[in-house]
């Protein structure tokens, strides 16, 4: 330990003043629980502050000559450190988690034989690419225990899926949203430690003395801890329908088109506008779907899955609009979808883009990021400049 504990809580309890965050209130680390039981406590040991991850810093800029932002491999060390605080994510169990798999191992085994090809963070370069990754860790996080992983999913695991069956449908978009939210949880958990970590770091690089005054932008950790409050929420309502069996929890919207190359991808997101530019949601009311694509023997199947209440009405009609559409706009729309959400998609490890794509990629996430303060920009899905081609 660096000896930082007593300015560490005060930056904790800036954090939460700042994002309004009452002693009551879910913790903006978003482990689940109360902030007076969590960051908002006497924290201690429980913070990611080691003196080596100062020191690996430290020998970074030594090496190379600069740091635009906290080095990848603590970056790393945070992300382990997030995984760490999570239980199970059903509600009420707080048993350890499991390696849980989005796609079984051994179906994208037999799509991929040992290896695929994974949009993630390099952890040496920082960037974000997609990167030859074992299908032993593909799309896999810690979200449920071992009892709950195969209780809840037994049925849709071999992925020979029964579409007529309203509660294999159910159970695909329940598990899009879990893995989702889950994701998200941890995300948002280092960019809280990051945040608390950042002024010490900033000292030490600059070699400031004791007591210096170190802007912290908690913006973008804003929106990242206001995006875990709505989808607890969704998550939520979705487990009582679970548990109660309510299967038309969600509405289902399903189509096949072909498509020979392996390709996985499930996301829980909120489509901004419709195809003819007519703006879907509004900022109060949050709506969202399900989003959960394979391909199996030749085809691309689609599910979107939106939530119950708001949700179902609010897309009843760009789902209508969806079924009307042409395979190869239908395509396109694909292809938008996956190039805005690109982190939930997993390819063949021959898959390689061009500087073209990755910047079209960027482009999308920054969009992701503001669209919903941009309300009179509209986001056309029909329009194939926008879109990587991973559907072709």
């Amino acid at each position: 330990m660096i000896g930082k504990e007593h300015e560490a809580e005060k930056i904790a309890e800036f954090i939460a003043k700042a994002l309004k965050i009452e002693r009551n209130s879910l913790c903006f680390c978003t482990s689940g629980r109360k902030f007076k039981h969590c960051c908002g406590r006497n924290i201690g040991s429980d913070l990611t502050f080691l003196e080596d991850e100062i020191k690996a810093g430290m020998a970074y800029k030594k090496a190379k000559g600069e740091i635009k932002g906290i080095p990848a491999g603590i970056w790393k060390k945070l992300e382990q450190g997030a995984l760490q605080r999570f239980n199970c994510l059903f509600p009420g169990c707080r048993d350890k988690t499991v390696s849980c798999h989005l796609i079984p191992e051994n179906i994208l085994r037999a799509s991929y034989g040992s290896f695929c090809s994974e949009y993630r963070m390099d952890s040496d370069s920082g960037g974000w690419h997609f990167y030859q990754v074992g299908v032993g860790k593909a799309n896999c996080l810690p979200v449920f225990c071992s009892y709950h992983d195969n209780k809840l999913f037994k049925k849709i695991d071999p992925m020979v899926i029964d579409f007529s069956s309203q509660e294999q449908l159910f159970l695909l978009a329940f598990k899009a949203l879990a893995f989702c939210i889950r994701k998200n949880q941890y995300l948002a958990s280092i960019a809280s430690q990051v945040e608390i970590f950042r002024p010490f770091w900033i000292q030490e690089l600059y070699q400031l003395p004791n007591g210096s005054n170190v802007t912290i932008d908690l913006s973008k950790f804003q929106t990242a801890y206001t995006r875990f409050l709505i989808q607890n929420g969704f998550w939520k309502r979705a487990v009582r329908a679970y548990k109660n069996k309510d299967w038309d929890f969600f509405s289902y919207f399903h189509r096949v088109v072909p498509s020979p190359a392996p390709l996985f991808y499930a996301t829980f997101t909120n489509p901004l506008h419709d195809l003819e530019g007519k703006r879907i949601n509004t900022p109060e009311q949050p709506i969202a779907t399900t989003a959960t694509m394979f391909t199996k023997d030749g085809y691309l199947h689609v599910l979107l899955s939106p939530t119950g209440g708001q949700s179902k009405i609010a897309y009843e009609p760009f789902l209508r609009q969806l079924e009307a559409i042409d395979d190869q706009t239908f395509k396109t729309i694909i292809n938008n979808i996956f190039t805005h959400y690109v982190e939930t998609l997993l390819l063949p490890e021959t898959f390689s883009l061009t500087n073209d794509d990755f910047n079209k990629i960027n482009a999308a996430r920054n969009y992701s990021a503001t669209g919903t303060l941009q309300p009179n920009e509209i986001l056309d899905l029909k329009n194939s400049d926008r879109a990587v081609r991973f559907v072709r």
